[in-house]
């Protein structure tokens, strides 16, 4: 009977792509979001929801219709405070990554700040069932071989001990 895994490098791809639906699913349970009632203080984490003000203000710092803008706060004053953007998301749900640019956010331009906080019990949980969940799915689609190493190509290496293999006289 052949295996459902035709070659290795096929059984390689389904193994990559089960551990990096399992580290995706990691990566969004590492955080818990906490309403901030005023500025954010410096090195905080925080989501920033801008108001009509602050979009306009904005606009030529983070583009048209900018919703939300994540990032790490570096420096506040009384009447604003300076992120390193992460993220900014726009009305429509198109977001764009950033690589830590300042950018100055006025008080009078936010509508709302929440701090994004690493959530340490969460992730624990999350990573081991995210293990166990890897496990039982790499033992149910016999990937592995029996000494869990990746399983051979049907016809590759000695037949199984017991196993009737006829020979040509």
């Amino acid at each position: 009977m052949a295996s459902r895994f035709a070659s290795p490098a096929h059984r390689a791809r389904v193994v990559r792509a089960a551990i990096l639906s399992a580290l995706l699913g990691v990566s969004t349970a590492c955080y818990t979001s906490h309403p901030l009632m005023g500025a954010p203080d410096p090195g905080t984490l925080a989501v920033v929801t801008l108001n009509d003000r602050g979009r306009s203000v904005l606009n030529e710092a983070l583009g048209a219709n900018a919703e939300r803008v994540e990032g790490s706060v570096l420096s506040r004053t009384d009447s604003s405070f300076v992120l390193a953007v992460r993220s900014v998301e726009y009305f429509g749900g198109t977001t764009n990554t950033w690589k830590g640019e300042e950018v100055r956010v006025p008080i009078a331009g936010v509508r709302g700040v929440t701090e994004r906080r690493f959530a340490r019990g969460r992730t624990y949980v999350i990573i081991g069932a995210s293990v166990a969940a890897l496990v039982a799915f790499l033992l149910t689609r016999n990937i592995l071989a029996d000494d869990g190493r990746l399983a051979e190509e049907p016809g590759e290496g000695p037949p199984p001990v017991g196993s009737f293999v006829p020979t040509r006289p």
